[in-house]
């Protein structure tokens, strides 16, 4: 990947990076290749402020000093809303629930996935401006135990997420269901573990943020 400046993760700044082809392989005409930015933030009061991108919407972690390995990184990247609202019919077969969201997120170092440590939880934080406004119905997010994201940050194969999708059917992946904190285009809430997250809520269906 090009990048405008050498990563560092114990150096704060943003990092801007695009993707790119090696040998003779091109896109497709009508492609773009895919950029990310990552934001190291300086610890403050103990903290640990990580920062990534998902299409648009900005993804922060909070966590206590201590909580993550020094060093690590956090990716994310949005989950294709048909895979997401499929999950989610599987999760709540009684219920109909609008898709607003969802997302993969982890944390890496030295291109593994981390967890917090024992006891831990972080704060996540998501800014979205695509979220309708005019939405006051209580929001959930489900918290769908499996990776649909590689230690890379690209999305699984599509054999890979039928293998999630029939742990879910069969009741063998842990799906949590977990209140969100809102304030307008601002969604957080806690984790113990990173995995795949869906927003959602009993809302009318033209509101629904994914197409």
């Amino acid at each position: 990947a090009e990048g405008s400046l050498t990563y560092r993760s114990q150096i704060p700044g943003t990092y801007h990076y695009k993707g790119t082809l090696e040998g003779n392989y091109r896109l497709k005409e009508g492609l773009d290749a895919p950029e990310v930015k990552i934001t190291v933030q300086k610890a403050e009061g103990g903290k640990i402020y990580l920062k990534t991108w998902a299409g648009q919407d900005e993804i922060t972690l909070e966590a206590e000093e201590g909580a993550l390995p020094e060093g690590a990184t956090l990716l994310a990247c949005e989950v294709k809303p048909d895979l997401a609202g499929e999950l989610l019919s599987l999760h709540n077969r009684m219920k109909t629930l609008t898709l607003f969201a969802a997302y993969d997120m982890k944390v890496v170092k030295d291109g593994k996935k981390v967890e917090l440590s024992e006891g831990q939880k972080a704060k996540i934080t998501i800014r979205s401006a695509a979220l309708p406004e005019q939405i006051q119905e209580r929001l959930n997010l489900y918290h769908v135990k499996q990776d649909l994201m590689d230690d890379e940050g690209r999305p699984v194969s599509e054999a890979e997420a039928a293998k999630v999708l029939a742990a879910v059917k069969t009741g063998q992946t842990q799906v949590d269901k977990i209140l969100l904190t809102r304030e307008r285009d601002t969604l957080s809430f806690p984790l113990s573990s990173f995995s795949t997250v869906i927003v959602a809520g009993s809302v009318p269906s033209a509101a629904t943020r994914l197409d």
